[in-house]
């Protein structure tokens, strides 16, 4: 095989030597090709993005990297203040048992179930919160969940009764399970490679 100029080369076709072949598609835009003229890899860069739900790299370089590290860090912060209600709720019993014990004449077996109530209402909310996550999407589950925990506190906090106490830490429990998932699924997925 030779090489003729630029843009023909000559090769071996059919039997016939030197047949020349047009070298043009080389240089098209469409294929990036290598030296050797075999089709290159494309980057990631060279993909424009069609798809609404993805920033396209013409909008992603339009804001600037500070903003959307801030933001970031907003959101995945926020995101993270589950963790933190998941440790209030659990150890919070504590102090307050005291006067619920008072408040409600609780037996100790009373206060037994009070305090596990909410692991039971985790336990079930750590079964169905994969799926949940998957149904509703990460976001949605993390704006409903926020309503159970306030259903559950408002639940906890109003109760006359000790069924209805118990109700209500079986609901926050189911809360704080859910945002255990949802949150740290979402985190992970906002986060840059």
């Amino acid at each position: 095989m030779q090489e003729n100029g630029d843009q023909t080369r000559l090769a071996k076709v059919d039997g016939n030597d030197d047949v020349p072949v047009d070298n043009s598609f080389v240089q098209s835009q469409d294929v990036p090709m290598s030296q050797d003229g075999i089709s290159a890899p494309r980057t990631n860069e060279e993909y424009e993005m069609t798809d609404d739900s993805v920033i396209s790299k013409t909008s992603a370089k339009t804001s600037s990297p500070f903003w959307r590290k801030l933001f970031l860090f907003f959101t995945a912060s926020t995101a993270a203040l589950g963790g933190i209600l998941f440790g209030y709720d659990i150890g919070v019993i504590s102090g307050a048992l005291l006067q619920l014990r008072r408040d409600f004449q609780l037996s100790c077996d009373q206060q037994s179930i009070v305090v596990s109530f909410l692991l039971l209402g985790a336990i079930i909310g750590a079964l169905v919160s994969g799926f949940l996550v998957d149904l509703l999407g990460r976001w949605i589950t993390i704006v409903l969940n926020g309503f159970l925990f306030i259903l559950g506190s408002l639940t906890i906090a109003l109760a006359q009764s000790f069924t209805i106490l118990v109700i209500g830490r079986l609901v926050l429990g189911f809360a704080i399970s859910v945002s255990s998932v949802a949150e740290c699924v979402y985190i992970s997925e906002i986060s840059p490679a």
